[in-house]
C-alpha cells in the first residue's frame, strides 16, 4: 500500500495531498488543467521539493520531514511514464525497454509481444509520436518498480493499442501485486482501466465516491426542428459496455434510447 501526507507551495499554490492506494489496483486521477496532477506525481518521485510529511510504500518509507528521510529519486522505485515520455535518445528501442528490466533474457519477449520488432534498433530521435508512446510504456510494463506512474500515457496511440496497453496494466496490478497510478483527460481511458477514481481540485485530492456511475453535467438546452441539441461539459455516456460520446466539452444530440 502506498500511504502519502505530504504538503508543498509551487508557484504560489499549495498542495496538501493526503490519502492512501492499494497494491493489485489502478487508481486514476482526474482534474482540471493546472489543477496538479502532475505535481502530485512530481511530488511522489521526488522531482518537487516537499514542505513537510511523509510517503510510505508498506514499510519502506520513501520521504518523512519529520525524520530527515528524504530517498533519492533513482532509489525510490518507481516508473515514471511522463507525458513528454522522457526516453533516453541516446539509445534505441530496445536498450530503451532493458534499462529497467533485471532480467535481460526477457527483453526478446517484450518485443514479440508488443510487436516491436520492426522499430527494436531504430533511434527515438526517428520514432514517430505513437511509436514513443509504445516505448514508454512497454520500458514501464518490463520494468521491476513497485509503483507505475502514468501521465497521458495513451495520448499518441490510436484505439486499438491503448486496448492492448490497458489491458496489459490491468493484468500487471493484478498478478504482480503493483501500485499503478494513471493520470488522463480521457474520462473513456479512466473509467475503462481504473479500479479507484480520484479527483484533485483545490490542491487536495478526494476519491469520487461512484465511478461507475454514468454522470452528465447538463450545462443548457437548445432545441432545432430535427433534434434536442444538449451541451455537456467533461462527461462521457455508456450504453452497456460501449461508449458513444465522450469529450471534455461538445454538442450532442441524444437518442431516443436515453433516459434523460
Amino acid at each position: 500500500m502506498l500511504e502519502f501526507d505530504i504538503k508543498t507551495t509551487q508557484n504560489n499554490k499549495s498542495y496538501h495531498f493526503k490519502s492512501s492506494f492499494k497494491s493489485s489496483k489502478i487508481h486514476s486521477i482526474i482534474g482540471e488543467s493546472g489543477s496538479g496532477k502532475s505535481t502530485f506525481l512530481n511530488m511522489l518521485i521526488g522531482k518537487t521539493p516537499l514542505d513537510e510529511g511523509f510517503i510510505k510504500y508498506n514499510d519502506r518509507v520513501i520521504f518523512d520531514s519529520y525524520k530527515n528521510i528524504n530517498t533519492k529519486i533513482h532509489t525510490r522505485n518507481i516508473a515514471y511514464v511522463f507525458q513528454s515520455l522522457s526516453l533516453f535518445e541516446n539509445m534505441n528501442v530496445s536498450e530503451n525497454i532493458a534499462y529497467g528490466l533485471k532480467d535481460k533474457n526477457k527483453l526478446n519477449d517484450y518485443i514479440k509481444k508488443y510487436k516491436l520488432e520492426e522499430i527494436q534498433k531504430s533511434s527515438i530521435r526517428n520514432l514517430s509520436g505513437g511509436q514513443k508512446a509504445k516505448c514508454a510504456i512497454v520500458r514501464s510494463l518490463a520494468s521491476d518498480y513497485e509503483i507505475l506512474l502514468l501521465d497521458e500515457a495513451f495520448a499518441n496511440l490510436d484505439d486499438s493499442s491503448k486496448n492492448i496497453y490497458k489491458q496489459s496494466f490491468i493484468n500487471l496490478a493484478k498478478t504482480q501485486n503493483k501500485c499503478i497510478i494513471f493520470i488522463s483527460h480521457n474520462l473513456k481511458d479512466v473509467y475503462d482501466i481504473s479500479d479507484e477514481v480520484y479527483e484533485i481540485e483545490n490542491g487536495k485530492i478526494d476519491k469520487v465516491k461512484n465511478h461507475t456511475c454514468d454522470k452528465l453535467e447538463l450545462l443548457s438546452i437548445n432545441k432545432n426542428n430535427k433534434d434536442n441539441i444538449y451541451y455537456v461539459k467533461n462527461s462521457f455516456i455508456r450504453i452497456d459496455s460501449s461508449v458513444i460520446f465522450e469529450d471534455n466539452q461538445a454538442d450532442i444530440t441524444f437518442k431516443s434510447i436515453l433516459d434523460i
